[in-house]
């Protein structure tokens, strides 16, 4: 028996293996609407490399979006590589949750995904999939998480910028709150 987590021994990942929703929970491919998508220049994607043992490097490739008809059970949208043909990170002792690589659609990307989600049936009748290829990883726990943008455009995947610790934004939070209150003290 394989060992949970172990890659078959069919052979290596093509193109076209994908499973409809159908085949499996639909909690692991959740609605647009639940994920506060209505267009295509919203949707991101933050990759989290993170490995066990001494500091690494990893590469990412075949980062792929999908889109499946909840009605339908089958794909009806697909973004092609987000990793630009393999994304490297020299570097994978971040740790989940301190940083991260952002990855979002380019501007034709965006136009098309935001076409595909108004032709059938808007963001409550579509489920977002998500598909990738990690080499040189020992088994860390690597994960992937969808976020949101309010631009209207995508700035292209790849080697995205990090995104900030939550450290620093309760810093700037705190700064902002002290300036606020010196002007409110200066004022009375």
């Amino acid at each position: 028996m394989q060992d949970k987590g172990e890659e078959a021994a069919a052979g290596p990942y093509r193109p076209g293996d994908e499973m409809n929703p159908s085949h499996f929970p639909h909690n692991q491919t959740p609605l647009l609407s639940t994920l506060g998508i209505s267009n295509g220049g919203q949707l991101v994607i933050i990759f989290n490399p993170d490995q066990t043992g001494p500091d690494h490097g990893i590469t990412l490739a075949d980062l792929t979006v999908t889109i499946w008809s909840d009605a339908l059970g089958s794909m009806v949208w697909q973004s092609g590589d987000l990793a630009s043909d393999g994304d490297v990170f020299a570097s994978t002792d971040a740790g989940i949750g301190k940083s991260g690589i952002a990855y979002d659609l380019d501007a034709a990307q965006a136009a098309e995904l935001t076409g595909i989600i108004g032709s059938n049936g808007g963001p409550g009748a579509l489920r977002l999939g998500l598909s990738a290829h990690i080499t040189g990883s020992n088994g860390g726990p690597d994960a992937f998480f969808v976020t949101t943008q309010t631009s209207s455009g995508g700035g292209g995947g790849g080697g995205g910028g990090s995104v900030p610790e939550a450290g620093s934004i309760l810093l700037l939070g705190s700064v902002l709150i002290g300036l606020g209150t010196l002007a409110k003290k200066r004022a009375a």
